[in-house]
């Protein structure tokens, strides 16, 4: 009996746990979104650098949560400053690589926030680059975006 007590005293810890970084994630996600809400300029998380293409006006910001549906997966998102369909994207962390192809056809808009993928052990202090490929919508021109982003808590 006392061993059932402290398992269910164990799953409580870990469920509260759980709840209180959500709760952390949904708040921080929140204020750094309305705090930057307007300035077009500044990124979600100032550990993520855009490298603008020099022929596209085009910034995007990368930002991360813990994804609400699966267990142990981090979601990536990110925000364009000029509406763009996109091709693909590549993303690399370490020596795993993946690429998600784009339609070239779904409208990516302006100033909202996107979710792009989750992935599994996504840990802190990880470096990603996240490669985009698209076409700007008020000028028809292709673009390259190659972002770096440190996951950080």
């Amino acid at each position: 009996m006392i061993n059932k007590i402290k398992i269910f005293i164990e799953k409580m810890r870990e469920v509260i746990l759980k709840i209180v970084n959500f709760i952390v994630f949904t708040f921080s996600f929140v204020f750094s979104v309305s705090r930057n809400k307007g300035d077009r300029n500044s990124t979600l998380n100032p550990l993520a650098v855009g490298n603008k293409d020099q022929r596209s006006t085009v910034r995007i910001d990368i930002s991360h949560l813990e994804s609400t549906e699966y267990a142990n997966v981090i979601e990536f998102y990110f925000k364009p400053s000029q509406s763009f369909t996109l091709s693909k994207v590549n993303v690399a962390v370490l020596s795993f690589t993946d690429e998600i192809k784009g339609d070239s056809l779904t409208v990516y808009n302006k100033d909202n926030w996107h979710m792009l993928v989750g992935y599994q052990g996504v840990e802190v202090g990880q470096q990603w680059s996240f490669t985009f490929y698209g076409k700007e919508l008020t000028n028809n021109k292709d673009f390259k975006i190659t972002l770096k982003y440190v996951v950080s808590c």
